[in-house]
């Protein structure tokens, strides 16, 4: 209660962004918040990192005397260099003008985070609280606390939630996640004779980017068993190899697809024509600059491919070379992307830094080999 009646503001604040880390410690920030804002009394919270992106969440209280609204815009403008402006990618993604009556929270409209409402949104919050963003993102958390009982109501890009919901214990069935399925799916579909059935795929519209670009690119998919779970749509999926031509990927379909853009590439790579994606500067801040390791990947295979300032142009449809050597930088997705290179190419091909596949699909290689690949 007290903590509810103190709090003025709340902003996250970003320290560091590709290893470049302006303060690290709390009481680091908290020396700079007290030279950037004189006299406002601030809490520093726990550091946190999301897509290489360095910040902790920062709460400013009331004074004896009163809270100066000044105050609050302090917390919009604090930087390495008081002189300098917040560059675009780096604005804090959110202020919270005191829990009492709710919040209002805009992302930027030049970067967007993937995964940003499942940390903006406190159900503990009083009042509603609301997010806007520039294109429609991933709803999972929506549709999480909405199956748990809370007040969700969503419209078009805005989504809000009101705080101190009841909420009750559900049993669930976990979708497989279409990120990772998105491997099979290239795979199906660019290696000759190929037939594979996924089952119990996450069908959630705001991730099912890529099945949109497959077919659109002339992909042999099949979806079936559709069921709901948990406000989660899944499904299985049979796809076979089929012959691919060049798409446009751009504008919203990038945030409903963006970690699947390494293997759209191969994808793309196999294909009949060009292929041109844009809009998807984010992957420049992922585990490594995406759009330059992938291209690096595929230039090994000998594909004719171009990194844009916001995306690639691929040049398909010429076989992809045997003994190609590339590094997955360290990179899961750029690995498993290259290892999809690696079958659909004529004879072997080496991977440096195969390992990084353990981030998020361990098994990889195993469950690869259990599909009797040849």
């Amino acid at each position: 209660k007290e903590q509810r009646e103190n709090a003025a503001a709340i902003a996250f604040v970003v320290l560091a962004e590709n290893g470049q880390v302006d303060a690290v410690t709390a009481s680091e920030q908290s020396a700079l918040f007290a030279e950037w804002a004189p006299g406002v009394n601030y809490t520093v919270g726990n550091l946190r990192r999301y897509d290489g992106i360095l910040y902790r969440c920062v709460q400013a209280h009331k004074s004896q005397e009163g809270w100066e609204p000044a105050a609050a815009a302090s917390l919009w403008s604090v930087t390495s260099d008081p002189a300098e402006e917040w560059p675009e990618w780096s604005q804090p993604l959110g202020a919270h003008d005191a829990y009492g009556a709710g919040a209002k929270v805009r992302k930027t409209k030049k970067h967007w985070v993937s995964d940003t409402d499942g940390n903006v949104w406190e159900p503990g919050m009083y009042g509603w609280t609301e997010v806007v963003e520039p294109s429609l993102s991933r709803n999972h958390t929506e549709l999480m606390l909405r199956s748990f009982g809370a007040e969700v109501e969503c419209s078009g890009n805005r989504a809000r939630v009101k705080g101190h919901p009841r909420l009750l214990g559900q049993r669930i069935e976990v979708p497989g996640d279409i990120s990772s399925a998105a491997y099979l799916l290239v795979a199906g579909s660019v290696i000759a004779g190929s037939e594979i059935e996924l089952k119990n795929v996450g069908l959630n519209p705001t991730r099912t980017g890529i099945l949109d670009v497959l077919l659109d690119m002339g992909a042999d998919l099949t979806i079936g068993n559709q069921r709901e779970s948990g406000g989660e749509l899944m499904g299985d999926i049979v796809v076979r190899s089929a012959k691919l031509h060049g798409t446009t990927i751009a504008g919203d379909l990038i945030p409903r697809l963006v970690d699947e853009i390494p293997v759209l590439a191969v994808a793309a790579a196999c294909a009949d024509g060009v292929t041109e994606i844009h809009d998807a500067q984010e992957l420049k801040v992922k585990e490594s600059n995406r759009l330059e390791t992938i291209a690096q990947g595929l230039r090994a295979f000998g594909c004719d491919i171009t990194v844009l300032e916001d995306g690639l142009r691929i040049v398909g449809g010429k076989p992809l070379a045997e003994g190609a050597v590339c590094d997955s930088f360290g990179d899961h997705r750029i690995a498993m992307s290259m290892t999809i290179a690696a079958l659909a190419a004529e004879g072997a091909a080496d991977i440096d830094g195969f390992e990084a596949v353990s981030v998020s699909w361990p098994s990889f290689w195993s469950d690869m080999q259990g599909l009797e690949v040849k």
